[in-house]
């Protein structure tokens, strides 16, 4: 072994050469290791035997050769043959070898954000920065020695796929990483039983030496019920909720509701759910495989005798866990919405656990594992948690770090502008990736811990005119809440401005006037495009002339609303909604502050919409039909906005009542 020298040492001879190897023949593998301190010194050891250590120097070596005898320089090479040699970083050769470690993360952390925006199969899912809940767990593995992608594995599946798949998937990953070696496998949540589901199916193929899972719900997790039967996300990460929120709600079929929408999309949340009994139906508690949706796949491979002694759990204690639900008969909106197939979650009861898993879910009947006084989050980031890993790893637990906090909160607001043009969020003065977590190449903006702060969002022409989609949603611990807005990029340098603000837990997206006409203009526009001729009297442009009188616009409003009635009934349903949404948006903007209509008006209107809306409810009890239960909400809400306005806002209170009692007759159009 040649010396290292140091930079500027004049006496140092580079080529001599280090003779301390014994040259006896032997079969088994020898760990040759070269190592770099914080001395600034390599190390070189033969089977932990410290055979050279160099001076402190910041050079790095060219060249390492390893071989027969050779004659160089006058000095000779160790006295030995080598038949075979395994080159590895940070992984011995064999024996009691460094084992690789393969890391699964849960439900909603690995993103690849072309997959989740636009629905695709994706090909680059991995761990993104904010979601950092991993982030102490890795680096504890690295600081022990452990290199990424070397001998440190990350399985960034694609959480949307049945376990099965996963299963799989899992498999293939293993294979294609070409290890020699048995790995250690590491799940979190979800990620534990992706790890399970392939050890079941797998398990012949003698690849892993043991299973960690920490906070994995192996009997699955009584709130991914409201995400399968609900198509809502309650008390998880924003980053969590952000994902399925996101592909949900741009990937959504035409009248395709939320719920089928979920359940094309995401199949993997009926695998998540509860082995148990855990529902109460109009008080009384139902076999949880007589449910019409339950979860099948788990049930299949509870005999888990054939992977038990692989298998170390991590189960959560001392939090308050989602366990049973209270649930009552679904109601006809619910029923034309699609949710709610199994019966409405009104509330959980709860019982010991890490506030998502139950603690005997965790267990799920395995043999081996420990109790932690942790959250979700906690069971696979904290001290304590990391600390029991690298114990039943038997590695270093003087190694492991845990100086991340994770990012854990529980709303968000998400903007994201389908193109042209670029997107530029900011309260007051502070933007984009300085406020929030900014994506450009994705026109996508999320803000952690959105609490109702006035936003404000701009649509800016730099790469383009045409037709844009913005879309702006407060994501909560327990709703969320969705505003579309439709525009349009007509000239160079065009600046389209919204603010967004939320109070008394509604959103609130205010839009000027000109943004408000250029909606209405494109959605009028693609209703064209498939009902050629339906605004004959181009009632649109009169709408928005500002030389006619505010009589004559409101005149063009009402036979708008007339003619967008006949396209319904003729079967053109999800472009006419739009154009009646953008519509009323306009009319907010175009009627704030105007009194034309007197209070004797609006009074009649105030008594007559609670008749359309009663009489609507009564014919709707047995209908089915997802377009009435959404023009149906259209007009509840603009009822609700109607109430809410005060005086000097008489004519625009009327046109919303008049806006509602048409919205009830269409919903009673479209009932099957």
């Amino acid at each position: 072994m040649s010396n290292v020298c140091r930079v500027t040492e004049p006496g140092c001879e580079e080529r001599t050469f280090i003779i301390d190897i014994d040259g006896d023949n032997f079969l088994n593998w020898h760990d040759l290791s070269i190592s770099y301190g914080e001395d600034m010194q390599y190390n070189i050891t033969f089977d932990d035997e410290l055979l050279f250590t160099s001076v402190a120097t910041t050079r790095k070596p060219r060249q390492i050769m390893l071989g027969t005898p050779e004659i160089t320089s006058g000095a000779t090479w160790p006295i030995f043959e080598i038949d075979y040699v395994r080159v590895t970083s940070g992984i011995g050769g064999g024996g009691d070898s460094r084992t690789p470690i393969v890391v699964l993360p849960g439900l909603g952390g690995s993103w690849d954000f072309g997959a989740i925006l636009n629905g695709g199969e994706g090909s680059n899912w991995e761990i993104p920065d904010f979601v950092d809940v991993y982030d102490n767990l890795i680096a504890s593995f690295e600081n022990d020695g452990y290199v990424v992608d070397t001998d440190l594995f990350i399985f960034a599946y694609d959480w949307r796929k049945n376990l099965d798949t996963l299963a799989d998937e899992l498999k293939l990953y293993l294979e294609n990483l070409g290890l020699t070696d048995k790995v250690n496998l590491v799940g979190h949540s979800m990620g534990g039983l992706v790890a399970r589901s392939y050890l079941q199916k797998h398990g012949s193929d003698d690849k892993t030496n043991k299973l960690v899972t920490a906070g994995s719900p192996h009997l699955g997790a009584a709130d991914t019920y409201p995400i399968w039967e609900g198509a809502t996300v309650i008390d998880r990460p924003w980053w969590q909720k952000s994902a399925i929120e996101l592909l949900t709600r741009l990937n959504r079929q035409a009248g395709e509701n939320k719920v089928t929408t979920v359940r094309r999309l995401v199949p993997a949340v009926k695998d998540l759910l509860p082995t148990y009994d855990y529902l109460i139906l109009d008080g009384v508690l139902k076999p949880w495989d007589g449910l019409a949706q339950y979860n099948d796949y788990l049930y299949s491979i509870n005999d888990i005798s054939i992977i038990d002694s692989l298998v170390q759990v991590m189960a959560g204690t001392g939090v308050s866990t989602k366990h049973q639900i209270n649930a009552v008969t679904r109601g006809y909106k619910d029923v034309m919405a699609g949710k709610w197939e199994d019966g409405k979650a009104l509330s959980f009861a709860t019982a010991d656990g890490d506030g998502t898993v139950w603690h005997d879910s965790a267990w799920g009947g395995f043999a081996s594992g420990l109790d932690l006084e942790a959250s979700h989050a906690d069971i696979i980031s904290s001290e304590p948690a990391i600390t029991n890993i690298f114990t039943e790893l038997g590695l270093d637990t003087s190694k492991v770090i845990s100086s991340t906090n994770p990012d854990i909160r529980d709303s968000v607001l998400a903007v994201i502008l389908r193109s042209p043009g670029t997107l530029e969020v900011c309260e007051e003065a502070v933007c984009n990736s300085s406020l929030g977590w900014y994506f450009p190449s994705y026109k996508l903006f999320l803000l952690p811990g959105f609490t109702g702060q006035d936003i404000d969002v701009k649509v800016l022409e730099e790469s383009g005119l045409g037709d844009y989609d913005l879309h702006v949603g407060e994501l909560t611990a327990t709703k969320e809440e969705w505003k579309k807005i439709e525009g349009k990029l007509t000239d160079t340098g065009q600046q389209d401005s919204y603010q967004v603000t939320s109070s008394g837990g509604q959103l609130q997206v205010s839009q000027g006037g000109v943004t408000a006409q250029n909606g209405l203009e494109v959605t009028a526009d693609a209703l064209e495009l498939v009902e050629p001729g339906w605004d004959e009297e181009d009632n649109v442009s009169k709408v928005i002339d500002e030389s006619l009188s505010i009589l004559e616009r409101l005149i063009a409003v009402r036979k708008i609303r007339y003619s967008l009635m006949e396209v319904v009934k003729a079967g053109t349903v999800e472009p006419a909604l739009r154009v009646w949404i953008s519509l009323d948006r306009f009319m907010e903007e175009l009627l704030t502050n105007d009194t034309y209509i007197n209070a004797d008006q609006v009074s009649r209107q105030v008594q007559a919409v609670p008749h359309y809306k009663q009489g609507t409810e009564s014919k709707l009890m047995s209908s089915s039909s997802f377009y009435s239960g959404e023009f149906l909400g259209e007009a509840d809400g603009q009822g609700e906005l109607a109430g809410a306005l005060g005086a000097g806002q008489e004519t625009l209170k009327l046109d919303k009542l008049h806006s509602a009692r048409y919205l009830y007759l269409l919903s009673l159009e479209l009932r099957n």
